[in-house]
């Protein structure tokens, strides 16, 4: 799998108070370069000056002009430009199915490892939820439907992929048959309404060598779109504030990965939605909520760059996405 272009890695903490400048650390690591909260503080509070913006009168709107003014630090740094890469959804064999990312990055000899899709914890070995794909196997089957509250829920759950080039795409699939499909648009499941039955009609062939099914979807079509209620989220902890992995891309084919550090005390982490504003200003075309809480992890280098849940430590996942580079 070769891929031309970027691969763009974003590392963030997010503060609740940072509009009162109580704390400080870093706002996000960009390549090399590390961008601290005060400066990014400082600017954004001449902004709002200009813009007769009061912090703490309007603390969200205020919110936005930080996000804005990160985003366009960001941009004046040069990222991780690496002329080819391979970039695919890596899968441990030991035992117990399960590897740290740092395992994952110095077995694999691999540049860049961010942790994948969901898993039940509980079992040894463990199991992967949703579909699960490596090299044209498939590991774990797609999610095809869930009961919640005795009603069983029909699901277009979102996945990422890579396909034989090393493209990645991200879509709301399921499987019919021995084919898995994409939908341009979600089942429309809602809480105690159920849909029953997907119409495999409007469904098109997705064909990836690597995949694997997480969610929701936080980015489509350009837009802030987060659809975890009609990917059956609801009645979850999914969509609250937590420790968060994303992965996306721009129009241009660059891949963002992203990782929000949270349960600590200078980083809360971050909801869907706010997911979504990070992974739409960093100006993805698509983007997909991966396992979070402590799993999150973004190793560089051989070297682990957030805290997962406020820790050094690594929890072991079953599945990550690792790139390689020439």
């Amino acid at each position: 799998m070769l891929f031309k272009g970027l691969v763009l890695l974003f590392y963030f903490i997010f503060s609740v108070c940072f509009s009162q400048g109580k704390v400080d650390g870093v706002a996000a690591i960009v390549g090399k370069n590390v961008i601290l909260h005060s400066d990014v503080l400082q600017q954004a509070q001449f902004v709002a000056m200009d813009q007769q913006v009061d912090p703490s009168k309007s603390p969200y709107l205020f919110e936005k002009i930080y996000l804005s003014t990160l985003n366009n630090i960001i941009n004046q740094y040069a990222v991780l430009d690496v002329a080819a890469k391979d970039t695919n959804i890596v899968v441990s064999n030991d035992d117990d199915e399960k590897k740290t990312p740092s395992q994952f990055a110095e077995i694999l000899n691999a540049n860049v490892v961010v942790n994948g899709g969901y898993f039940l914890m509980h079992k040894n070995p463990t199991e992967h939820v949703g579909l699960l794909k490596d090299n044209d196997v498939i590991i774990s089957h797609t999610l095809r439907s869930m009961l919640k509250r005795e009603k069983r829920y029909y699901l277009t759950r979102s996945a990422l992929g890579f396909d034989k080039t090393g493209q990645m795409d991200i879509a709301w699939i399921a499987s019919h048959n021995d084919s898995i499909l994409e939908w341009k648009e979600p089942a429309k499941n809602k809480p105690d309404r159920p849909v029953t039955e997907l119409n495999y009609e409007k469904g098109k062939y997705w064909d990836m060598s690597d995949a694997l099914q997480a969610g929701p979807i936080i980015v489509s079509n350009g837009r802030k779109n987060v659809t975890a209620v009609e990917e059956v989220f609801f009645w979850s902890k999914i969509p609250d504030i937590h420790p968060r992995t994303a992965v996306g891309y721009t129009k241009e084919g660059e891949n963002i990965f992203l990782v929000v550090d949270g349960r600590q005390p200078d980083s809360r982490g971050v909801d869907l939605n706010e997911l979504s504003i990070l992974m739409f200003d960093l100006d993805c075309e698509e983007a997909i909520n991966l396992d979070g809480g402590g799993s999150s992890a973004l190793v560089v280098n051989g070297k682990l760059l957030n805290r997962p849940a406020g820790f050094s430590t690594q929890r072991e996942v079953i599945s990550a996405i690792a790139v390689f580079s020439e």
